[in-house]
């Protein structure tokens, strides 16, 4: 279910998928999720590689995702050292290490339901 998170009075945001690691409450979002999946297409592409990229890595989102269903390409990071994202591996699959659960993504079922 789509849901707006609200990062201060002028920034608000609604990612394709978060995950958030403890109940939502409310209509709007105000802590920062866990990990950011964005879906990309021709018309956002560009604003999801550079804008949403600094702003989620400065608002200390741990997993970034951009998922590119033409290409079938994943590229995803992670919050590392001095708060900079650095490339996960992402082959054969994608794996996640939440608060108090690993989770491993196998793209390759997404893109041939597609």
């Amino acid at each position: 279910m789509p849901i707006d998170w609200q990062i201060d009075e002028q920034t608000v945001v609604q990612p394709d998928i978060l995950i958030l690691c403890r109940p939502v409450t409310g209509k709007r979002l105000f802590q920062v999720p866990v990990c950011l999946f964005e879906i990309l297409s021709p018309s956002t592409e560009k604003k999801d590689r550079t804008v949403k990229f600094e702003l989620y890595q400065s608002q200390g989102v741990k997993f970034y995702v951009m998922a590119d269903p033409e290409t079938e390409t994943v590229d995803a990071f992670q919050l590392g050292p001095e708060n900079k994202y650095f490339p996960m591996v992402t082959s054969p699959t994608l794996v996640f290490d939440f608060e108090d659960c690993k989770v491993e993504l196998d793209f390759e079922p997404i893109w041939a339901a597609i």
